[in-house]
């Protein structure tokens, strides 16, 4: 069954039946007053924020995930979103629908989820600054090697996800440099969006990009 605002409702109305719960990964504190995961409809349903939460700690204290999600090697959650009613606060005043919980534009380099640097941002945003890149070479962000030449040349993908090729060059640095400054034009597009989010938002974006070597 799909996660909905009705079933969230539904949920938030029905009182939470014991206040004793084992800890979400060894800190996670639920001290929901309702019911945060109940059978409905044959099916079991949590409710959005709570799956946030827990999906929060989850990338921060499970070691088997973090062993095989390297990007959150080092993640911790604010002391004060260790327990749920916080973060419910949070969630409830910033949560859109489709979109994601970002913790490191606000602040690029921050590896906290806490109030103050996190933010839900669209998928379009979310995959435009990500660099899902598994590579075994020392070359600098979006330099890649051609097939035959001996040059190099690099791409960008757009808020759609579509390529965008930017070009052959001699060096590695030409490459990145020619990546960075289509990235930073770019952002440009971002920034009415950013601005509506978080005040922190763009220029983090910026930095963020300035920052990726």
């Amino acid at each position: 069954m799909r996660q909905s605002k009705e079933m969230d409702d539904l949920l938030e109305s029905m009182p939470r039946r014991t206040g004793r719960t084992k800890p979400n990964y060894g800190v996670g504190i639920n001290d929901s007053t309702f019911c945060v995961s109940a059978k409905i409809e044959g099916a079991c349903v949590n409710h959005r924020a709570y799956a946030a939460w827990t999906g929060m700690l989850k990338r921060c204290y499970y070691e088997t995930y973090k062993k095989e999600m390297k990007t959150y090697e080092g993640c911790s959650v604010d002391q004060r979103w260790h327990k749920f009613s916080n973060f419910f606060r949070w969630w409830k005043n910033n949560y859109v629908e489709g979109w994601h919980i970002d913790k490191d534009i606000i602040s690029p380099g921050n590896k906290v989820y806490s109030p103050d640097f996190c933010a839900y941002i669209p998928p379009s945003l979310n995959s435009f600054i990500s660099l899902a890149i598994n590579r075994d070479d020392d070359w600098p962000v979006g330099a890649y090697r051609c097939s035959s030449g001996g040059k190099y040349f690099t791409n960008i993908r757009g808020g759609n996800g579509k390529k965008h090729h930017l070009g052959t060059f001699e060096t590695p640095m030409e490459a990145h440099y020619a990546w960075k400054a289509a990235k930073l034009d770019k952002a440009k597009e971002f920034q009415k969006i950013c601005d509506e989010i978080h005040h922190g938002l763009y220029s983090g974006l910026l930095e963020k990009i300035n920052s990726m070597r």
